[in-house]
This record gives structure tokens, C-alpha cells and sequence, in this order.
């Protein structure tokens, strides 16, 4: 979703089912204990990403992207958050 009609910069959303493979291990006294396993997970999150020009003649571009993302795995969230920054042409 462009922030207007020839913005470089938009927002997006995203949602998503996937497989999420899981190794833990337990330590108790000198026991250990392996757990391995795959659950299911849904994916949802929001970010800005842009492309916004460096030069007049439009053939060198800043390219960026933040976004905030959140795995759900049965009883499990994980939060991520995560950026880029480089030149696109």
C-alpha cells in the first residue's frame, strides 16, 4: 500500500501458515534429555519498505525495509524485528 500515487515509499502486511521444526534440550542433574519435533505456526506482521531515488536521471535508488513480525507455535510467540539498508540500480 503506497503512502500515495508515485511515493517510493509503502506499507505492507503479511499473514501466513507454515512448519516450524523445534530441537530442545533438557538438563537435569547429569541427565539430558533431547526433544525434537515439528509444530505449526502462523506468521503475521507489518513493515515500510522504500526505494526512494539518489540521483536525478533515476538510476540509483536507496533501498530500505523495516518490519515487526510475530511466529505463533501452539503456545509460543517469537517477535522479530528486522532492517536493511543498501543501493538498488
Amino acid at each position: 500500500f503506497p503512502f500515495g500515487v508515485d511515493s517510493p515509499v509503502a506499507f505492507y502486511a503479511q499473514l501466513g501458515a507454515g512448519v516450524a521444526y523445534q530441537a530442545t534440550e533438557l538438563h537435569v542433574d547429569n541427565t539430558t534429555t533431547s526433544l525434537v519435533g515439528m509444530k505449526s505456526l502462523l506468521q503475521y506482521g507489518v513493515g515500510i519498505r522504500g526505494r526512494p531515488l539518489l540521483t536525478m536521471q533515476g538510476k540509483l535508488r536507496l533501498s530500505f525495509r523495516i518490519e515487526a513480525t510475530r511466529f505463533r507455535r501452539g503456545y509460543l510467540d517469537d517477535t522479530y524485528f528486522a532492517g536493511s539498508l543498501g543501493l538498488a540500480f
